[in-house]
């Protein structure tokens, strides 16, 4: 499904959308199962907490052929098209994991974006209802287009962004099982 005029220009502006589209219930528990069963064998390379449990499954589309299908399925396609264009590369360094978000340890504001020359656009896969009461994403829309931000990976560690107020503009984006969540690499 192609993106319309007015959500095109609202990933411009805010440097974020939900996809119109969303994963099938039974794609989803697929994409679950796979990275439950690497989870549990820890196949590697993973990336675990500092209590030793595994938290993140790197290169993940080398894993189960499931994950190349999502990605390059229609649903997620088109809609970057309209975006992007036709011409969309997966990129492998980037953004090729998936990660198990815990409860007890939220993660902080980053931008992914600052050693790319051009902007590079995500797609977040949820795999499981994300709320306020379970930790959703939170986003600060705009801050793409802040201009010379000189920030490194955790925002909430520099003083200008403490004290810019940025971090005080932040708004939960709570997504359903199978949402798809478009980002500006360079969005807070």
């Amino acid at each position: 499904m192609a993106l319309t005029r007015e959500q095109v220009q609202l990933f411009r502006h805010n440097g974020f959308l939900r996809l119109p589209t969303k994963l099938p219930e039974a794609q989803v528990e697929t994409l679950k199962r796979a990275i439950l069963s690497d989870v549990d064998e820890v196949v590697e390379p993973v990336v675990r907490n500092g209590a030793g449990r595994v938290v993140r499954l790197s290169r993940l589309l080398d894993r189960d052929p499931i994950f190349r299908e999502t990605v390059s399925s229609s649903l997620v396609l088109d809609p970057l098209e309209s975006l992007l264009g036709p011409n969309i590369e997966v990129v492998l360094n980037r953004h090729n994991h998936a990660t198990l978000n815990l409860a007890d340890k939220p993660d902080s504001f980053h931008q992914d974006n600052l050693q790319w020359t051009r902007a590079l656009v995500t797609v977040i896969f949820f795999l499981e209802e994300t709320t306020l009461e379970n930790g959703c994403t939170m986003m600060i829309p705009g801050t793409h287009l802040l201009p010379g931000a000189d920030v490194r990976y955790r925002l909430d560690e520099s003083q200008w962004i403490a004290e810019s107020g940025l971090l005080e503009q932040a708004v939960p984006v709570p997504m359903p099982a199978g949402g798809l969540l478009a980002i500006d690499s360079g969005v807070t």
